[in-house]
């Protein structure tokens, strides 16, 4: 099942920063299907890519599959959640 908010013609942008014919730094957004497309089309602009990642902005647009992560439970929270569980089995086996 899809995410309510894809749309099918949105395609993924991409931050980049990328080295020009003449060697001076650009930055920016390009759409493309994948990040190896993306790499590709400023290789066709003559430009060599540093850094790639998915941009945030595209992301609130539509459906991205890499921010929709679980975030990290920190190490008191697992602990906690841990001593929770550990309580619950105890009760369930009558320990």
């Amino acid at each position: 099942m899809l995410h309510p908010d894809y749309n099918a013609t949105t395609m993924p942008a991409y931050t980049f920063e990328a080295l020009d014919a003449d060697g001076r730094s650009q930055r920016g957004q390009i759409e493309a299907d994948t990040a190896r497309a993306a790499r590709a089309q400023l290789r066709g602009r003559g430009w060599v890519p540093l850094a790639l990642s998915p941009s945030m902005a595209a992301a609130s647009a539509g459906w991205n599959p890499t921010l929709w992560r679980a975030p990290a439970l920190g190490t008191d929270a697992l602990g906690l959640f841990v001593q929770q569980l550990a309580a619950l089995l105890a009760a369930a086996v009558g320990v």
